[in-house]
């Protein structure tokens, strides 16, 4: 996997950001850390939708695109949906190795440029700042019969002595 901290302050700016202090004032330096627990919530989340390789899925508030990397294998499309243009750029380039990812920068609740209804959406820890009207604005996006999972995956902390 290439390295994606050629620009490590906006990097850590980001990272912040999504993950807060788990990783201490050196986030960067934990990028395959954090790459290999996002594996872990893309499995929890899958284990609930249970992704075959017919389904639309939208990564809602996908911000750098870690957990969508391990969902894009799985499933026909994946729709990475951010409302932060520098998340999205960094997401694009997290990517840019699937043929079946689209990064959009969306406004709220806007889900035009998505030709077909997903089948499935998911978000990680993003619906902590939505109220039930604005989930419910999301979902009536999702195909009938579709599925979504609404996750807060927490790393688990240490003591150090």
């Amino acid at each position: 996997m290439p390295d994606k901290s050629s620009d490590c302050k906006d990097l850590k700016h980001m990272l912040d950001a999504m993950i807060g202090p788990a990783y201490g004032n050196h986030p960067v330096a934990a990028l395959d850390r954090i790459r290999s627990e996002r594996q872990a919530v893309a499995d929890f989340i899958g284990s609930f939708l249970h992704f075959d390789k017919s389904d639309i899925v939208v990564d809602l508030g996908s911000g750098t695109g870690f957990v969508a990397r391990y969902v894009a294998p799985k499933v026909k499309h994946v729709h990475c949906m951010d409302i932060s243009k520098d998340f999205a750029a960094f997401c694009t380039n997290e990517l840019g190795e699937f043929g079946n990812v689209s990064v959009h920068v969306m406004d709220y609740a806007d889900f035009s440029m998505i030709r077909e209804r997903p089948t499935k959406i998911y978000a990680h820890g993003v619906f902590i700042h939505f109220n039930f009207y604005d989930m419910s604005v999301y979902l009536r996006n999702i195909s009938p019969g579709g599925r979504h999972a609404h996750v807060r995956f927490r790393r688990r902390r240490t003591r150090r002595n």
